[in-house]
């Protein structure tokens, strides 16, 4: 595993074998500046509004992260989100099999979630792959990774036992929606990986209603918070704001009560003088860390080291 997630593909391909599996995170930046990159499988999960500071408008960072699919041919293989409208517009100009996932509507090749179930019809007839009341992770876009992570095992050939296997072991990796403590009972949670609105519009679809303390703000990058704006009335107690967006997310965030602080320990200080039990301190920022931190791990550990600080 490598890529995007700190660990080079260089050093990864050194250590490679003949048939070898390399699972390669690559963001919209690095697929800049592909040439022959032709990867056997690409997978898709989503295409939300981010880092137009940097590609200016939605279109420009669309056709980016169809570059993914560049070099492809007709023996390789696309998985796809079938249910995320910002993916449809590529489908033309993909030339691999495309294979499709969904939570919605069966698709003609490819992976379904229905009724607590992963079912495939990629063998030509319908299987159960995984119970989803088996899994660790919780949320829709979880089951989202869940599709798009059986679809890729199934076209390698995996064995269904270690499918199964993998999804009842696998645990988060730190900072996306990572238990921190439980304090007085209320729970501080850790999603600082949440560097966009779709990201932390996510997280919050993953708690009840009315009880979450939210942690928001960081570095703008250039996308409207207004997606927020009805899944915060529903979920949000409060919303904290800090960092350089803060002053624009208020303006479109209004419908819930905002506190403004400086700095992220004195967040986490606020929240628990405002959490009653059963709440949820949350940080899923939807904003990059630049601003106040070198990045999401830093913003992370202060934040976890706040919270283990509080007395």
């Amino acid at each position: 595993v490598c890529g995007n997630i700190g660990n080079p593909f260089s050093s990864a391909i050194a250590k490679c074998r003949k048939n070898s599996l390399i699972i390669l995170e690559i963001s919209s930046f690095q697929l800049e500046r592909i040439k022959n990159f032709r990867p056997k499988i690409a997978v898709l999960l989503n295409i939300a509004f981010d880092h137009l500071d940097r590609h200016q408008s939605f279109l420009t960072y669309q056709r980016t992260k169809a570059r993914l699919f560049l070099n492809q041919k007709s023996d390789d293989y696309a998985v796809l989100n079938q249910d995320d409208a910002g993916i449809s517009p590529l489908l033309p100009c993909i030339k691999a099999n495309k294979v499709f996932f969904s939570m919605k509507k069966r698709p003609e090749k490819g992976l379904l979630a229905k009724k607590d179930w992963i079912i495939s019809n990629l063998s030509g007839e319908e299987q159960k792959i995984f119970d989803l009341k088996e899994a660790i992770l919780q949320g829709q876009h979880n089951v989202e990774n869940y599709l798009a992570a059986a679809s890729v095992a199934l076209l390698c050939k995996i064995p269904l036992s270690v499918i199964k296997r993998a999804f009842t072991e696998f645990y988060p990796l730190p900072h996306r929606l990572e238990f921190v403590k439980r304090i007085n009972e209320v729970t501080y949670i850790d999603d600082s990986k949440a560097t966009n609105v779709s990201a932390a519009k996510a997280a919050l679809s993953s708690f009840p209603a009315g009880r979450i303390i939210l942690i928001l703000g960081g570095r703008d990058k250039g996308c409207s918070f207004s997606p927020l704006k009805k899944i915060v009335g529903e979920k949000v107690k409060t919303l904290i704001l800090l960092g350089e967006a803060k002053e624009r997310i208020k303006s479109q965030l209004k419908n819930v009560p905002i506190r403004k602080v400086n700095s992220l320990e004195e967040a986490v200080k606020l929240g628990k003088k405002l959490a009653k039990p059963g709440d949820f301190v949350l940080l899923s920022p939807a904003c990059s860390s630049f601003d106040m931190f070198i990045d999401y791990k830093q913003r992370g550990n202060v934040f976890k080291r706040a919270v283990q600080n509080l007395s």
